[in-house]
């Protein structure tokens, strides 16, 4: 398209635009086509008036503006044209008609109304029936406030006890712990409670050996607590509350358990471990063993063995253990608020170990991956004995933080033995007559505390494999009292 300014120049009064012809040049040169009323070739003076392309999303600062005026009036917005010819989509044609707003609100109204109806409906329901209970038992026990504050799990009430399994005097004021079940293992399960009384034990056996594929479970899991006994129980005594809850659609007796004059077996401990996860089942089984200890309980040995329970000693359980203690946990936590044990074992695969320990004789804790954070007691030693207080640590890619209590030390030899593989321990150590440190790639940052060592020589052995001892250079400082003091630092 082309403009004739030299004719537009001749008819108005405003200064003449003239423009000087160029050479005619076919790639710079647009193609001209002929109009109506014009001739097939333009004149020697035009400009050719180019139009903003219509459906842009954005345009140009020289864009929707005319290149010339007419009739000395200003040009209109070339716009317009976008909105004439643009194709509307289905939404803005829908969105133009007032039907279809109105049948829009309608549906919303009739959704909002039926979302409403079906809430109030589980509320009733809920109100009127709060979940079924398979139990054979008929009253409930109201119990006590779980501690966990976790919204996934719930507190199951104690059912009355059968005529098999009397509740003793003092059951009906003993402290009680809820079973703590999964809100994701359904509403539906069965309940069944036992009582044993283990009167005065000269040791203590209690072992959970649940396996996966007993019952087709896909969780089993639990606790064992140790805690004071009701004033009402005979003084040295121990009594055991074994209880568990387990899915509807497992038969409530299909729980292996049995009775020894020495402790409790949960589960069949003569089957291989490790087959959990094979072949994953529908039904859950929550446990939760209570040892209620009276005051002045004294055994021998105490030993404590789960696969997927956790332990946890309350504060008043007032016992000893005058010879060894082991506990041993696979998944389960283990927390101890004082615990007193001439000889202790403590030991985990990934659960975790906190707490509070009294050394006497030795103090052992291994865990593969798990977590261990403890304090230590040093205890005196026993009447006529000579051995030292042993302290061992060992993890493999679990981290490690102990403290020493150093307010009240008693005379007496320590050693103190720390083994790691990539874990990290961190902690203050009481140095008497030998501490060892070894290490392959883990971080170990210990703080010790050199103690007399008596008529022993004082030695420090420290190994590690990938890994730096401080930052060159080590200084040690040692007073002794009486007795040599012999230092070796180095590669053995």
């Amino acid at each position: 398209m082309y403009i004739d300014t030299a004719a537009a120049n001749s008819r108005s009064m405003r200064p003449q635009i003239i423009i000087s012809p160029s050479p005619y040049n076919e790639r710079s040169t647009p193609l001209l086509e002929s109009f109506i009323g014009q001739t097939s070739e333009a004149p020697p003076t035009y400009l050719e008036a180019t139009t903003p392309g219509l459906y842009t999303s954005r345009q140009s600062r020289g864009e929707g503006a005319r290149l010339l005026s007419f009739d000395g009036q200003e040009a209109r917005d070339a716009t317009f044209k976008e909105d004439q010819y643009d194709g509307r989509s289905l939404r803005q044609r829908c969105m133009r008609k007032t039907w279809v707003k109105l049948l829009a609100a309608v549906l919303c109204f009739m959704f909002l109304v039926a979302m409403l109806a079906l809430m109030a409906a589980a509320v009733s329901v809920r109100r009127t029936k709060p979940g079924v209970v398979s139990a054979p038992e008929t009253s409930v026990e109201a119990a006590k406030a779980d501690s966990s504050d976790r919204p996934d799990l719930v507190a199951i009430p104690w059912p009355a006890q059968s005529s098999t399994a009397q509740p003793p005097a003092s059951g009906d004021s003993a402290q009680v712990f809820p079973i703590r079940w999964p809100s994701k293992c359904g509403k539906e399960y069965s309940v069944k409670t036992e009582w044993y009384d283990f009167g005065k034990p000269s040791e203590l056996n209690i072992q959970e050996a649940i396996h996966q594929l007993d019952g087709s479970y896909k969780r089993v899991a639990g606790w064992i607590h140790i805690t004071q006994a009701p004033a009402e129980q005979a003084p040295g005594t121990v009594q055991v509350k074994m209880s568990y809850a387990i899915s509807s659609t497992v038969d409530v007796n299909s729980v292996p358990y049995t009775q020894t004059p020495s402790g409790l077996t949960i589960g069949d401990p003569s089957f291989p471990d490790g087959f959990d996860g094979v072949r994953a089942g529908k039904a859950c089984l929550g446990m939760s063993v209570v040892i209620y200890v009276a005051p002045g309980v004294s055994m021998k040995k105490l030993k404590v063995s789960s696969n997927h329970m956790g332990m946890q000693v309350h504060n008043g359980a007032n016992f000893t253990v005058t010879d060894s203690t082991s506990i041993s946990l696979t998944t389960g936590t283990l927390d101890v608020g004082a615990f007193y044990s001439r000889q202790t074992h403590l030991q985990t695969i990934s659960g975790s170990i906190s707490g509070m320990y009294a050394l006497f004789d030795l103090l052992s804790v291994k865990t593969k991956s798990g977590s261990v954070n403890i304090n230590i007691e040093p205890q005196e030693t026993a009447n006529g004995s000579s051995n030292p207080a042993v302290f061992m640590v060992d993890t493999l890619s679990g981290s490690i933080r102990t403290d020493f209590k150093r307010k009240h030390i008693p005379e007496r030899d320590y050693q103190t033995f720390i083994n790691t593989t990539v874990g990290s321990v961190d902690g203050t150590f009481i140095h008497g007559s030998r501490t060892e440190i070894n290490s392959i790639a883990g971080l170990v940052t210990a703080d010790i505390l050199p103690f007399k060592s008596g008529d022993y020589q004082s030695e420090i052995y420290t190994q590690t494999h990938s890994a730096k001892k401080g930052s060159g250079a080590s200084t040690l400082s040692f007073d002794t009292t009486s007795g040599d003091c012999e230092i070796k630092i180095g590669k053995l």
